[in-house]
């Protein structure tokens, strides 16, 4: 298993308002979710059931995440 986790400089946390909010889940098909935060901060990620019913059943999951730097430079991973 592999894990990685980055900090970027906050706001603080009173001031940021999350200005986007969207879920979906499917337990047949997948789930999707994406939010985006006044401070710049966005995330959307997709999980996708592939061989469903089978022994080796998994969900691949892909998605992307921003936020603004400390000096207002867009970084998107």
């Amino acid at each position: 298993m592999f894990a990685v986790a980055l900090a970027a400089p906050q706001k603080k946390t009173e001031d940021v308002q999350l200005l986007k909010s969207d879920f979906s889940n499917d337990p047949q098909t997948g789930y999707n979710f994406a939010f985006e935060q006044s401070d710049g901060q966005r995330r959307d990620e997709t999980g996708e059931v592939k061989n469903l019913g089978a022994e080796d059943e998994y969900v691949a999951v892909r998605g992307s995440f921003s936020f603004t730097g400390m000096k207002i430079n867009l970084v998107k991973i």
